[in-house]
């Protein structure tokens, strides 16, 4: 329709619209800070009281590994074709995932060497190094 058309000029439908966006955000915020809690440390901002009790950094690792796979082989194939808000919620994992990520991955390098997995043997990393977990992040939301 032309740019003038009643219906693009309704702003009830476009406050309705944001309002839907902003819904689906924070229950799509509320599944990555979950995932991101997993590896944020206590002596960091953004873990709250309620937060689960501390695991150890293998641990904690391991289970962030396999939901982070978890939650890109779920959210990989949704598209989203307005590049403004694909570009917003990869902004926002980016944010809640991949700085304490980073973090994380600085503060506990040793379980990141060739020689530890997830399961203990000496076949090399199967943990993600920060480079991964970004170009993940970048491939959302691309259908």
């Amino acid at each position: 329709p032309p740019a003038t058309h009643p219906i693009l000029l309704d702003d009830a439908l476009l406050q309705r619209y944001d309002k839907i966006i902003d819904t689906l955000l924070r229950a799509f915020t509320a599944s990555w800070t979950a995932l991101a809690a997993l590896i944020t440390n206590l002596d960091q901002p953004g873990l709250t009281a309620g937060s689960p009790a501390p695991r150890a950094p293998k641990d904690r690792l391991k289970a962030f590994t396999l939901d982070f796979d978890d939650a890109c082989r779920v959210q990989q194939p949704c598209a989203v074709p307005d590049p403004e808000l694909r570009a917003r919620l990869r902004a926002l994992v980016h944010g809640l995932v991949f700085t304490p990520y980073l973090y994380f991955y600085n503060q506990h390098q040793p379980l990141f060497s060739a020689t530890t997995t997830l399961m203990g043997a000496k076949q090399g990393s199967k943990y993600h190094d920060p480079d991964y977990i970004e170009d993940a992040i970048n491939r959302l939301f691309e259908g």
